[in-house]
């Protein structure tokens, strides 16, 4: 039986000798007895070198792994000799190199069913398991790299329980959970000045790495427009057409923008195209804000966005969400919806850290075990009333731009009005900081910004002008001769008059490499204490 077996095999490798196929005999103690010529070019062995030897010193690569590998399939053989065991085995080519082959083994038994030789057909996948291998390596290296992304793109997030020191009338809260490795929510919330805060919540089109990129600078131009502007439709223009004028994909983004005048709790707000905020009412009742304001940033170039305005009272808070809380899907693909989102929403209002919470654990619960489709964000403002305003100082950096110098007045006139300084006083303010500024910028070294700040003091107002120009005081600039003839005054020394002129107080100061210039004027007060 035996014979007639092994000569049926031998006829068949007759016929398939010619064949681009690994054949070979073997028993299970590992000794080859036939190895085809084939097979003995593909792994650069004579048949010296291989038939009658065990495979362990010869095709069989020197390593535990693999070894172990090759025994497995000894071991499925012995287990179930009725059956033929596939496997795909790395062999070691004479000159060290591996060799992929893809084995069909079928034992040859004897009367007893006991196994005789093993019969092996195989063919070569070298190429495919280093096509498979240098895959693997590239989507490792692709999943480290959206994990370093991930972490960018959070990073760029402000912290979700954030803290305000010197505001009381206010808290914050936010949470935002990726689909994906990266996505394309976005949240932020900003102090526009000491009364304004600026918060938006955002969600671009697409998925993945380019919604991440487009997220990124739709934020930042957010961020730098909100930085001076209080009005969330000019911040919208501003952003949209930006995004037009950069935009050769044609994604889009929807955005809601809220500017909290945190002393009245008035809410200016403009939504492009964005899932309408619920303002959670201190009593339970909900108020939708519904209106939208023109359609999606990055569409439609020189849209003009408008902006309504709502009421937050003490108690009351803004919820703002993306599309990834109402279009969560269960297991039946049934969408979380508004209905349940008003639901979770309804009843006594706890504090904004509880909101986020119960809001995103409703989702979770809702979509189960099914894989989120989309980011989830949730942004929470509560208002509490009107706190204090801030006794610190308003600061100001400015680049060496002289057209920074228009804003820069004007936020410091904002300021003092806010706190009723008199007229008088902002007038002479602001005609000092006008000059101050104009000689800084015009003759700081470097690149280094110019810091000004502004304080009120005991009844004083105190200005102060820092730079990194070459140690100057510019007080002991000489008087100019006010009554002389114009063409005989030397040039320069106004502003300075002007300083001690409309100032009481100035002082000079050389400190850590800087140019300090502090005036102060005494509020209601005459000036000219220090002539």
């Amino acid at each position: 039986m035996v014979r007639e077996r092994t000569a049926e095999l031998e006829l068949a490798i007759e016929q398939m000798e010619s064949a681009d196929t690994i054949i070979d005999r073997w028993t299970l103690d590992g000794v080859i007895h036939y190895m085809n010529d084939f097979g003995l070019q593909t792994l650069g062995y004579s048949a010296e070198e291989v038939v009658g030897r065990r495979s362990i010193y010869s095709i069989v690569p020197d390593d535990p792994e693999r070894l172990a590998e090759w025994f497995a399939v000894r071991d499925q053989l012995e287990a179930n000799p009725h059956r033929n065991v596939h496997s795909e085995l790395q062999c070691k080519h004479k000159d060290g190199s591996p060799v992929w082959i893809a084995f069909r083994n079928r034992p040859i038994l004897d009367a007893d069913d006991r196994i005789v030789e093993v019969f092996s057909v195989g063919i070569d996948i070298t190429d495919r398991r280093l096509r498979e291998s240098r895959l693997a390596a590239d989507n490792r290296r692709m999943v480290d790299e959206l994990a370093i992304g991930r972490e960018i793109q959070l990073s760029m997030l402000p912290d979700g329980a954030p803290e305000f020191p010197m505001h009381d009338e206010f808290t914050v809260r936010a949470l935002l959970e990726p689909a994906r490795e990266v996505g394309g929510d976005f949240y932020d919330f900003f102090l526009i000045d000491d009364r304004h805060l600026c918060v938006c919540v955002g969600d671009v089109s697409d998925k993945g790495v380019p919604a991440a990129l487009f997220m990124a600078v739709t934020k930042t131009l957010i961020v730098s427009r909100g930085s001076n502007d209080t009005c969330p439709a000019s911040i919208l223009r501003h952003v949209n057409d930006e995004l037009c004028r950069r935009n050769d994909q044609s994604m889009f983004v929807t955005i809601f923008i809220g500017v909290l005048d945190t002393q009245t709790g008035t809410l200016r707000f403009s939504n492009a195209g964005h899932n309408p905020p619920i303002v959670r009412r201190a009593d339970g009742n909900l108020d939708v804000l519904d209106p939208r304001h023109g359609p999606v940033a990055g569409v439609v170039e020189g849209f003009d966005y408008r902006s309504d305005e709502a009421v937050l009272h003490p108690g009351d808070q803004l919820v703002m969400y993306t599309d990834g809380v109402t279009e969560a899907m269960d297991p039946d693909n049934v969408a979380f919806g508004d209905d349940r989102l008003l639901a979770v929403l309804g009843g006594p209002v706890p504090d904004p850290t509880t909101t986020v919470e119960v809001l995103f654990d409703a989702v979770t619960a809702h979509a189960g075990e099914r894989d989120a489709f989309d980011d989830v964000t949730i942004l929470v403002l509560a208002f509490h009333g009107q706190g204090r305003l801030p006794s610190a100082g308003c600061e100001l950096i400015l680049d060496h731009d002289r057209a920074a110098i228009a804003g820069a007045l004007d936020r410091l006139e904002q300021w003092m009005a806010e706190r009723d300084t008199p007229d008088e006083d902002r007038r002479a303010l602001l005609t000092v900081a006008d000059d101050l500024l104009t000689n800084a910028i015009e003759h700081a070294d470097g690149s280094a910004p110019v810091v000004t700040t502004l304080a009120i003091t005991d009844g004083w107002l105190e200005f102060t002008v820092s730079d990194e120009g070459s140690p100057f005081n510019p007080f002991e600039v000489e008087v100019p001769d006010t009554d002389a003839p114009l063409e005989d005054r030397r040039a320069g020394g106004l502003g300075i008059h002007l300083a001690r002129s409309l100032m009481d107080r100035h002082e000079y100061d050389r400190t850590s490499g800087r140019n300090v210039v502090r005036v102060s004027r005494k509020i209601n007060g005459a000036g000219g204490a220090e002539q």
